[in-house]
C-alpha cells in the first residue's frame, strides 16, 4: 500500500509540474502580440461560437467594442482604441453606418462582416426569444427587447410568432446587410464578407481564412476543442430550416422582402429556388405534416 501511495504521489507531482509548465508556455504565447480580429456579425449567425473559437484558438481575449444595441449599434471609442492595441477578438453586431466606419477607419484598415441567410437568422431569433431566459423574465423582455414584442407573444402559436418575425425582425437584418454592402463602396476599409453557410460547409477553412486575412501567422492558430452545447450554440446550426418551418405564404412574403442582388451575391436561394421543402404544399398541409413528426431535441445554434 505504501508503494502504491508513493507511485500515486509521484504521478501527481509530475502532473502538477506538467500543468505548471504548460501554463507558463501559454502565458508566453499570450504575451506575443498579434493583430486584433475585428468582426461584426449578424445576430444569430454564430457570434459567440466564432469569437470563442478564435479566442481559444489564438490564445487571445474577447472584447466588445460597441454599445451592444441593435439594429443601430455605435462603436464605443475608448474600447475600440484599447482593442486596436492587439491580441483581441471582437464580439459585436454594429452595422456599416458612417459613424461606425469613421471610428473603425482610424484604428485599422480591415474588418470581417459575418452574415447568414436573413430568413434563417429570423427563424433562429424566434427560437432564441422563446428561450427560458426571456420567457422567465418577461418584465425585462418587455422593457428592453427591440422591436417590442406584442402582448401575448408567448401565447401565440409558432406560425404567428414567425409572422411577427418576418414583419419586424427580417427587415432589420436585411437593412444591416445592405449597410455593409454600401460601406464597401464608401469606406477605405477592406471588408471581407463571410457567411454562416460557408462556416458550416468547411469550418477549418473558414477560420483559417479569417486568421490569414488579419495577417496572423498560421502557426499561432490551433483548432480548439469546443463542446457544442447551449453555451456556444443555441440550437441546430442549420442553414435552411426556414424552408420547412415557414409556410408557403411566409416564404413568399420573406422572399419579397429579400433583394435578389443580395441572394445572388451570397448564394442564398431566391425566386423559384426558394420554396418550401415539400414544394406545392399549402400552409395547412405543411403544418399537418410537421404535427405528425416526433419532436427533435434542440441542442445547438
Amino acid at each position: 500500500a505504501q508503494e502504491e501511495l508513493a507511485v500515486l504521489q509521484k504521478l501527481r507531482d509530475e502532473l502538477t509540474a506538467t500543468q505548471t509548465y504548460s501554463n507558463s508556455l501559454r502565458d508566453q504565447i499570450k504575451n506575443i502580440k498579434i493583430p486584433s480580429i475585428l468582426i461584426s456579425t449578424m445576430p444569430k449567425s454564430g457570434t459567440y461560437y466564432i469569437s470563442e473559437y478564435l479566442s481559444k484558438g489564438l490564445l487571445v481575449d474577447k472584447s466588445v467594442v460597441s454599445n451592444q444595441y441593435f439594429p443601430n449599434d455605435v462603436i464605443y471609442q475608448k474600447r475600440m482604441i484599447e482593442f486596436a492595441e492587439g491580441s483581441y477578438v471582437s464580439e459585436d453586431h454594429f452595422d456599416g453606418a458612417e459613424i461606425n466606419l469613421r471610428h473603425v477607419e482610424v484604428v485599422t484598415d480591415r474588418i470581417v462582416v459575418h452574415i447568414r441567410d436573413p430568413r434563417q437568422a429570423t427563424l433562429s431569433y424566434i427560437h432564441f426569444i422563446n428561450s427560458d431566459f426571456f420567457k422567465d423574465n418577461k418584465e425585462f423582455t418587455q422593457k428592453f427587447v427591440y422591436p417590442v414584442l406584442p402582448n401575448g407573444f408567448y401565447e401565440m402559436p409558432r406560425e404567428q410568432q414567425i409572422d411577427w418575425g418576418i414583419e419586424n425582425w427580417l427587415p432589420l437584418l436585411i437593412d444591416w446587410v445592405k449597410s455593409w454592402v454600401r460601406a464597401e463602396k464608401m469606406s477605405t476599409l477592406t471588408i471581407k464578407f463571410t457567411t454562416f453557410e460557408s462556416m458550416v460547409e468547411d469550418e477549418k477553412a473558414f477560420f483559417e481564412d479569417i486568421v490569414s486575412f488579419f495577417v496572423i501567422p498560421k502557426e499561432r492558430f490551433k483548432e480548439p476543442k469546443l463542446i457544442k452545447n447551449e453555451a456556444v450554440h443555441f440550437r441546430a446550426g442549420k442553414t435552411d430550416e426556414w424552408r420547412d418551418a415557414f409556410t408557403s405564404d411566409q416564404i413568399a412574403r420573406a422572399n419579397k422582402l429579400l433583394p435578389g442582388n443580395l441572394c445572388r451575391r451570397f448564394r442564398w436561394p431566391h425566386g423559384k429556388a426558394a420554396v418550401a421543402v415539400s414544394a406545392g404544399m399549402t400552409g395547412n398541409a405543411q403544418r399537418r405534416r410537421r404535427a405528425k413528426r416526433p419532436k427533435k431535441t434542440e441542442n445547438a445554434e
